[in-house]
């Protein structure tokens, strides 16, 4: 007997549902089945019969629907084994990664491949598009697919010539492998399932060996072609049937209750077809539409309706939910939560790649597979791989560029990165303890010897974790991983027993015990991971740790845990999805404008396989919006907010949903917003924060015996005080020991960036990634001269451009990956267009260079013979007039020994060409400058060891070669050096020099350095800069020529927002920005 109760769609549901079950399931327990759709679902139901029974109730008589159909068939061939969508996920990323090699023949489709298998997203996108085609191609015939409008209209719009689609054959036939897909109703063993599979099985094979009583399905919106097919087979497994289905409304959204209904009606269910419209489902219930300003008034203002409630006792706090767009959302309101004191729970999916601790534990992997690069064995050492060491970070990058580790090229095997690391820090400990009986500075270098004992120490314990990591390298495995992990934690390397201490404390610690879920969400994973990489392995018994890496780290960037628990009585945020069945008595559907009301998560994929893109955007559409309106229902009062601007001003749109509903339901939007926002809340019954009252109190004089008060407004009266009589220049004296020419040109771009960046340590907003042309120059630059000291062979090489450009582009691709890492710069066309506008700019810069090198006037120009060095790192001690012995870190792009010299003599240059010089040149890819870079290149030079003799009696060349802005030519913008003589051309067209004393930078220097010492740290915000690049003083006193020296001045600054937000203070104005330079 089969029999259909239609349901009106309603808050009451879960209630009705389970008064009608409970009859039939206490007639037999037994010999009675509940089917549902999801796990959420069912459970509802489940709990409210066991409630209103108020006894323990047969869970397995409550079932969805693929969990019951898996156990039937686990039941009927126990050895088979069943892969979760898990193992699908795992199978794609594996699969992908096998055809990239074996499809090199095809580079149109490897390439393809290479693309995907490096976005984020992929897997997830590839998986929905291949769960579709897969269930379409199980079924016997396409005649189910009529009751889904989502995979008829997909299965008619795959275009079978895409690479997408030749990708799904690839994996479609090795998934069929793996499941030994011979479905003749024989049971053999090991016999594997994926979801869709167990459905096929059942339809086709299971066995049905006597009849149940009463099978009640409900809460289905939708059925996919092999979920109709899974209930015909049901529905000879029972004698009575009842089907439980939603009322039909008059809205687009649920058109896909036609399929459902159409399905009944061909199977022998007698139903009404009739809709009612969509406003039926909502009488009774109160609608608000709100204005706010911006967000964050929004959120402060929902916050404040909320608190009022609670204060009220109009609502206990699991009676409100709020539904928001996206995270962004969810975090600010859980911060203002936290401070005014509401309950809530966040309902956060967080992906486990932002979990600290996951990317601590893949680290070593990471380390292994990117080969041994500095950064990764910094970042393994800062996480406590190398066991607990008295050393700072910052004093082993400081030991590591001493010995000029942290320059090390790119990537390394173990072996040789262990070798030179541990023999230069071996070498540099005996000539310490070789000195230490010679110099007067015992103490010091005991200290250095103890520290660098701890150094080695901290770097063969490091090497040998890796050494373990590397042991299983050609036949890497989760068992392998998880053995290591257990040892690390046996072995508390990472000290997460800590984490235990916290424990009492997690509500208070969110970040602690978010990290704790995370943890346990990433054993879940690699426990899944485990079984589905067995499954994949059977024919490939080895994986390399590349290819295990890449799985597990992008299944990191797929799988996500929450950084909260489920916890009673809170106010629930949550998104849309998880907002849908969940009833409250209010619920405020927060950021109500058009980007997110429809938010339309669309597959990309789909594009490359169908033309019909707007036909499956507005099925996503038709889902989104029934999403919407089932949330609606289950609430009594529906608040829409939005904001109207954003915080900079520009105008935001309202949902195009918002005009429906005013029409619909009869709404009349408010206003709750005034023109201009009050930074400060001077009404009382808008204030429910703390700090906020504390405020409130002490700008309208109300004294209150609160030490927190006391305190705020001694605080408040010295800001006040500080506003007017700020100090920027501090009693205590600043070290001046450990500089570099960063250092010196910040102070004098502005004293207060020095604090901040070299003082107070903090790190400002600063874009790294516009350093990566640059440093790819550079390091193009100096493999080219490493290559070709010689001026004869570049110039050789010249003559043919091509030749020149074609070995600037071969240097640039072996070096592209050691200096790029943004994502969208590793795909080969990008690369590939980067480097020839690179190889362009360069070939160009050393054509100049060639012709023009230095040109002191006409006929009278020199020219480089050989390339002495490259990237010459020193650390020296330099002497001024009267600061000694400060230590200045530098690294020198070029020195070049040139073909001659013209001497300075008598205010001019001879015309001979006598002897030889050498030159010091810095690669500028701007030609943005500071000359005295290059006199601190010159004094750390003659201060070495090896450079010292050298230079003792020869004449220096100092000189700036652009490595972009190519068509300006230095030749004549070079600064020589002769015999402590500096020697600069005159201003304008001018052909004759002037000349002055070196001691003139020496006095610069101290003039500097006192500044720094007596800590004057005034911002040029506050008044004027009292030192001036050095040049720029000599230019004011000798009348020599400009060379183009700049300065980084608050446009482009990363503390630019910090000082920005200073401008409160009298005579503080920051520079306002200029594009233009």
């Amino acid at each position: 007997m089969k029999n259909v109760k239609v349901f009106p769609l309603n808050q009451h549901h879960f209630e009705e549902v389970a008064n009608l079950i409970i009859p039939e399931y206490e007639k037999d327990p037994f010999n009675f089945l509940f089917i549902g759709p999801s796990g959420f679902y069912v459970k509802q139901v489940a709990d409210l019969v066991a409630k209103k029974l108020d006894k323990t109730i047969n869970r397995d008589a409550f079932r969805v629907i693929n969990q019951y159909i898996t156990e039937l068939l686990k039941n009927s061939e126990p050895d088979s084994v069943v892969l979760e969508r898990d193992f699908l996920k795992v199978y794609i990323k594996k699969e992908i990664e096998d055809l990239i090699e074996k499809e090199k023949g095809d580079s149109e489709f490897s390439e393809y491949l290479k693309i995907i298998s490096k976005s984020q997203k992929s897997t997830d996108y590839i998986l929905d598009i291949f769960e579709k085609e897969w269930e379409i191609t199980r079924l016997q015939n396409t005649e189910s697919l009529k009751y889904s409008e989502n995979f008829e209209e997909f299965h008619n719009s795959f275009d079978e010539e895409s690479n997408l689609y030749k990708l799904y054959k690839n994996l479609q036939g090795s998934l069929e492998d793996i499941l030994n897909s011979k479905f003749d109703g024989s049971i053999t063993t090991e016999k594997n399932y994926d979801p869709t599979s167990v459905y096929k099985w059942f339809v086709e094979d299971y066995n049905i060996e006597k009849k149940d009583k009463k099978l009640i399905i409900s809460g289905f919106f939708d059925l996919t072609p092999l979920t109709s097919n899974v209930l015909n087979k049901l529905f000879e497994m029972f004698e009575t049937v009842d089907f439980f289905v939603f009322q039909k409304l008059n809205d687009r959204s649920f058109f896909s209750l036609n399929g459902v209904y159409n399905y009944l009606l061909d199977n022998g269910f007698e139903i009404s077809t009739k809709s009612e419209k969509l406003k039926t489902s909502f009488q009774n219930k109160k609608f608000r539409i709100i204005k706010m300003s911006d967000n964050i008034d929004e959120i402060q203002k929902i916050a404040g309706m909320i608190k009022k409630h609670l204060i009220n006792n109009d609502y206990k706090p699991e009676e409100i939910g709020i539904v928001i767009p996206d995270d962004s959302y969810g975090s600010i309101f859980s911060d203002y939560f936290e401070e005014i004191g509401i309950p809530y729970r966040f309902k956060q999916d967080i992906p486990l790649s932002e979990s600290q601790i996951v990317n601590i534990l893949l680290q070593p992997l990471k380390t292994v597979v990117r080969g041994y690069e500095v950064e990764d064995l910094l970042a393994m050492i800062e996480t406590g791989f190398g066991g607990d060491s008295p050393l700072t970070m910052e004093q082993i990058e400081s030991y590591l560029r001493h010995l000029n580790l942290i320059y090390s090229s790119g990537k390394s095997s173990l072996n040789a990165r262990k070798k030179e690391w541990i023999e230069k820090i071996e070498i540099f400990e005996k000539e310490l303890k070789v000195n230490l009986n010679k110099s007067d500075e015992k103490e010091r270098i005991e200290k250095q010897i103890d520290e660098t004992e701890k150094l080695k120490e901290l770097f063969l314990n490091l090497f040998d974790i890796l050494k373990e990591v590397l042991k299983n390298r050609k036949s890497f495995t989760v068992s392998s991983y998880r053995k290591l992990l257990e040892k690390w934690f046996k072995n508390d390397i990472l000290k997460i027993k800590r984490l235990e201490d916290y424990l009492d404390d997690m509500y208070e610690n969110k970040m602690i015990h978010s990290e704790i879920n995370a943890l346990k969400a990433f054993e879940s994973l690699l426990l899944k991971t485990e079984k589905s990489l067995e499954k994949l392995l059977k024919k490939e018994k080895n994986i390399k740790i590349e290819k295990f890496y890449k799985i597990i780290s992008e299944l990191t960037q797929i799988e996500s845990f929450r950084d909260s628990e489920n916890y009673s009585n809170t106010v629930e945020i949550m998104n849309l999805s998880d907002s849908r069945f969940v009833y409250k008595k209010k619920k405020f559907y927060t950021g109500f404008t058009e980007d997110s009301y429809p938010m339309i998560a669309n597959n990309p994929f789909l594009n490359s396989i169908t033309n019909e893109t707007g036909n499956m955007m507005r099925l996503a559409e038709k889902g989104f919006r029934r999403n919407l309106i089932i949330s609606m229902i289950f609430s009594d009062e529906i608040i829409f907010t939005n904001p109207v601007a954003t915080l900079s001003g520009q105008q935001i749109l309202s949902s195009p949903y918002e005009k429906e509903f005013i029409n619909l339901f009869n709404i009349k939007p408010e206003k709750m917003y005034k023109n201009r926002r009050e930074i400060i809340k001077q009404n009382p019954d808008e204030i429910f924060s703390y700090n906020e009252a504390i405020l409130y109190y002490i700008l309208n004089g109300i004294e209150i015996s609160d030490e927190t008060f006391k305190k705020a407004k001694m605080d408040i009266e010295k800001l006040s005080n500080y506003k007017v009589n700020n100090e920027w220049i501090s009693p205590k004296k600043t070290s001046v020991n450990n500089l570099s020419h960063n250092r010196t040109s910040t102070y004098v771009d502005c004293p207060f960036k020095y604090y901040l960046s070299n003082v107070a340590k903090i790190s400002g907003e600063k874009d790294f990634s516009v350093f990566a042309e640059g440093n790819l120059k550079h390091k193009i630059m100096e493999k080219l001269f490493i290559k070709y000291p010689d001026y004869t062979q570049i110039k050789e090489m010249e003559i043919d451009t091509e030749k020149l450009k074609n070995e600037i582009k071969k240097i640039a691709f072996e070096v592209w990956d050691q200096t790029v890492y943004d994502e969208i710069s590793r795909y080969e066309a990008v690369k590939t267009v980067e480097i020839e506008k690179i190889a362009e700019d360069l070939l160009l810069s050393i054509q100049n260079h060639l012709e023009e090198y230095i040109k002191i006037r006409k006929n009278m120009e020199l020219n480089y013979s050989q390339v002495v060095k490259t990237e010459e790192v020193l650390q020296e001690k330099l002497d001024f007039i009267k600061h000694k012995g400060v230590n200045f870190n530098t690294r020198i792009d070029r020195i070049d020994l040139l073909n001659g010299n013209y001497e300075y003599r008598l205010d001019e240059f001879d015309d001979m060409m006598s002897g030889s010089a050498y030159s010091i040149i810095d690669y500028k890819n701007k030609y943005n400058i500071q000359s005295e870079q290059l006199f601190l290149y010159y004094m750390t030079l003659k201060q070495s060891q090896e450079w010292k003799n050298k230079l003792e009696n020869s004449s220096v060349y100092l000189k700036f070669v652009p490595l972009s802005e190519v068509k300006l030519k230095v030749g004549d913008k070079f600064i020589k050096i002769q015999d402590d003589t500096v020697i600069l051309k005159k201003p304008g067209n001018s052909k004759e020099y002037v000349n002055f004393h070196i001691s003139e930078f020496y006095k610069w220097m101290d003039k500097l350095l006192d500044y720094i010492e007596n800590s004057y740290f005034v911002p040029i915000a506050k008044e004027p800069r009292k030192i001036e690049r050095f040049i720029i003083e000599m230019k004011n006193k000798y009348e020599c020529r400009d060379t183009g020296d700049k300065y980084y001045e608050c446009d482009f600054c990363e503390f630019r927002n910090l000082c920005t937000s200073l401008e409160y203070l009298d005579n503080f104005k920051v520079k306002p920005k200029s594009f233009y330079r």
